[in-house]
């Protein structure tokens, strides 16, 4: 035996080469694969020619049976023709009785389809209901009430665009600027609280009037004591003013928002 790699004279039994160290088995391996790749053929193509005529006798053999069986039936058929003829009659009708059954309640499964109409009908009958309109004394009451408000409210607003130009005089100024901002600030707001309080003399009853009034004469007599304690710890110094009229101011304007509260 001889290396297939080398060519270097082997003993039968040597496994590798003993010059090129060239293993013998797998080369054995290589050659003897082939011969088991075709004895696996063989065996293949056998069962499958085996199944195949395995199959092919095992369809012929129902076919007969089934012909014998139907010339048994014919034969049955014939000799129960004399006898049973009512019978068969009696059977048959209640074959054609069944029939009719696939027709049974397929059909109302459609129902549901008319039931959405008596909804959509329905809807319309709960619309009206929503047009029951608030009696007509308390829309004229809401109108004039809100009216009277807004008007209020619109006075005020007018009031806050003209005390810009003042504040930041006020406040960015000298001191002289100072103390005539604050006083003309002091001035424009005064006004507008008796606006406003003329519109609760028109709009509240006599008595919430009555309690109202108080409440302001106590709130004129802080406003006034606080602005003259100012003015003495001021002594007359240059920021009087601006610190007697700023106070006046701030109270004054806040007092002018409440009262607009005040309104119905």
């Amino acid at each position: 035996m001889y290396c297939p790699k080398c060519g270097n004279k082997l003993k039968d039994d040597d496994k590798f080469c003993t010059s090129c160290g060239f293993q013998m088995e797998e080369e054995e391996q290589e050659e003897k694969s082939p011969i088991g790749l075709i004895i696996l053929v063989i065996i293949a193509l056998t069962a499958i020619v085996a199944s195949g005529i395995f199959m092919f006798s095992h369809q012929r053999k129902p076919e007969g049976k089934t012909e014998t069986v139907s010339s048994t039936d014919k034969k049955k058929q014939n000799t129960n023709k004399s006898g049973n003829g009512e019978k068969k009659s009696a059977e048959s009708a209640p074959a054609a009785t069944n029939t009719p059954a696939p027709t049974d309640t397929p059909i109302p499964t459609d129902t549901p389809v008319p039931t959405e109409a008596p909804v959509q009908v329905d809807l319309p009958v709960d619309t009206p209901t929503a047009e029951t309109p608030p009696p007509a004394e308390s829309e004229a009451q809401q109108v004039t009430r809100s009216d009277l408000y807004w008007q209020a409210k619109n006075e005020i607003a007018q009031v806050e665009a003209q005390s810009e130009e003042p504040l930041n005089r006020a406040l960015t100024g000298s001191q002289a600027d100072s103390n005539s901002g604050y006083t003309e600030l002091y001035e424009i707001w005064d006004r507008e609280l008796n606006v406003i309080w003329g519109y609760l003399e028109e709009s509240l009853d006599s008595a919430t009037m009555e309690a109202l009034r108080d409440e302001e004469k106590a709130w004129i007599n802080d406003k006034e004591q606080t602005m003259n304690q100012i003015k003495e710890d001021f002594n007359g110094s240059a920021g009087t003013y601006a610190a007697v009229y700023g106070e006046g101011y701030t109270r004054t304007r806040d007092r002018t928002y409440y009262l607009l509260e005040k309104l119905p």
